[in-house]
C-alpha cells in the first residue's frame, strides 16, 4: 500500500507524517493487499484565524473499484487524522463486503445464470 501525504496551508511535519502513516497502517492493515494506495491531504481551512478548521481528506484506491474518500474536520489535526482513518476503515469494510456479493438484495442468480 502506497501512502502520499500532502499539506495545503499547513506544514506537514515529520510528526504529522509519522502519525498519519502509523495510524493508517494500523487501521487499514486488514485491507493492505486490496488497496493500491492512500492519499492524505491535510489543510488549515481558516488559516491563522483559528477555530475548528484542521481538515484531513483521505482517498483510497483499489483495483476494479471506485476510489473511497472521507473528510474530517477538527480543531486538532491529529484528531482529524485519527477520525478520518477510522471512518475510512469502516467505509472500506462496507465496500469490500458489498463487492463480495453481500448486502445486495435481489441480485441472486440461479445455477443456469438467470436471475431468480
Amino acid at each position: 500500500m502506497e501512502l502520499s501525504i500532502r499539506g495545503l496551508n499547513v506544514s506537514v511535519t515529520e510528526s504529522i507524517q509519522s502519525h498519519a502513516r502509523v495510524r493508517l497502517i494500523k487501521d487499514l492493515s486488514h485491507f493492505t493487499r486490496r488497496i493500491r494506495g492512500v492519499i492524505v491531504r491535510v489543510s488549515d481551512v481558516n488559516g491563522p484565524r483559528g477555530g475548528i478548521d484542521k481538515r484531513c481528506h483521505l482517498e483510497a484506491t483499489a483495483p476494479g473499484m471506485p476510489s473511497a474518500a472521507v473528510v474530517e474536520v477538527d480543531a486538532d489535526l491529529y484528531r482529524a487524522i485519527d477520525r478520518a482513518s477510522d471512518r475510512l476503515r469502516r467505509h472500506l469494510g462496507r465496500l469490500f463486503e458489498r463487492s463480495r456479493g453481500h448486502g445486495l438484495p435481489g441480485r441472486r442468480v440461479s445455477a443456469s445464470g438467470y436471475p431468480t
